[in-house]
């Protein structure tokens, strides 16, 4: 893609309609100070100064999705609990249409709750539920599938898999099935329960952790003759069109066509990985549903990833900030960033 054609291709984001199916969270912060030890445990103290609550899991993708101007709907389960509905709340205030979330009786909503104090993380808390999904829940969640795509109101699916038991073999091999047959781009982001069910979709995206488990192999991030040979082997499993494996700081590998490209990272100054590959997954699947080519998306997913690293928390990345920073790394100008 030439400089000219960058401008065009980030205001067309706005044309995608984009469909976000997996395991939806809270993530809770409970920010402050800590300045002392207290005095029942060998444990700091933290003065509460601030909570925040934010999408987490497949809600940040869809959140990253919306920032970066796409219309987004959320297809996914959660509890009918306090924490569901700040869920629920937090997606409708930003615009994602939500009617493809069903709330389950049985099932709490996955929340983390982290404790921060003088911007270090102290501890972790999680409450969820990680049973299958009532087999009537994902029955209806199919049919609302079905309906968007015979509306024509998606042009790419996301599975966004945490294995919280939203997805199942079956269900995934439904939903791929309905796209495949509407000519509508499937793009994965994936974990181990759930690694080789992915079969037929237009995009696989795991990190090399997710590789290891799912391949039952130790690869060091440094081999990449070995990696490459996992991801080929993989590929024979899957059939997928592309397979783009991240890397961390050593970037990005891009297989398809039957063939490799390595795409390295970018100099950063770290702050947080929270939420990387839920930037990176939602650019490669806007490029995905526009025809841009491989190379072309994992270097713009590539340069995301990196971006949203440098700031705290989870966060999406930054549609004005992803301009300018692509225009310097790709094209090495400043470019007015695109409204």
């Amino acid at each position: 893609m030439n400089k000219e054609e960058l401008p065009q291709l980030f205001t067309q984001f706005a044309n995608v309609k984009a469909m976000v199916i997996g395991d939806i969270m809270l993530d809770s912060y409970i920010i402050g100070t800590a300045y002392r030890i207290s005095p029942e445990a060998p444990v700091p103290v933290v003065n509460v100064q601030k909570k925040e609550n934010r999408p987490g899991g497949a809600a940040n993708v869809a959140v990253n999705l919306k920032s970066l101007g796409a219309q987004v709907s959320m297809c996914a389960v959660l509890g009918n609990d306090e924490e569901g509905n700040l869920l629920l709340a937090s997606l409708k205030k930003a615009g994602i249409y939500t009617d493809g979330i069903i709330k389950d009786e049985t099932r709490n909503t996955t929340t983390k709750t982290r404790i921060v104090a003088s911007n270090h993380q102290m501890l972790r808390v999680d409450s969820e539920s990680c049973e299958p999904v009532n087999q009537n829940i994902l029955n209806d969640l199919v049919k609302y599938i079905q309906v968007k795509i015979e509306k024509k109101q998606c042009d790419v699916i996301i599975f966004e898999d945490y294995d919280k038991g939203l997805l199942c073999e079956s269900f995934i091999q439904k939903v791929v099935e309905i796209a495949n047959n509407h000519k509508i781009p499937v793009v994965v982001d994936p974990k181990k329960n759930n690694f080789f069910s992915y079969k037929k979709v237009t995009l696989f995206k795991p990190n090399l952790k997710e590789l290891n488990e799912g391949m039952n192999v130790n690869i060091p991030k440094n081999d990449l003759p070995a990696i490459q040979h996992a991801v080929k082997e993989l590929n024979q499993k899957l059939n997928a069109e592309t397979i783009m494996l991240t890397l961390s700081e050593n970037g990005v590998l891009l297989y398809t066509s039957n063939s490799f490209k390595h795409i390295k990272a970018h100099s950063r100054q770290i702050a947080d990985v929270s939420g990387a590959g839920d930037t990176v997954i939602s650019v490669a699947a806007l490029c995905v549903a526009m025809n841009v080519k491989a190379d072309f998306m994992a270097e713009l997913s590539n340069i995301a990833g990196g971006l949203v690293c440098e700031k705290a928390g989870v966060v999406p990345v930054n549609k004005d900030e992803l301009f300018k920073e692509t225009s310097r790394l790709i094209y090495n100008t400043d470019d007015t960033p695109v409204v």
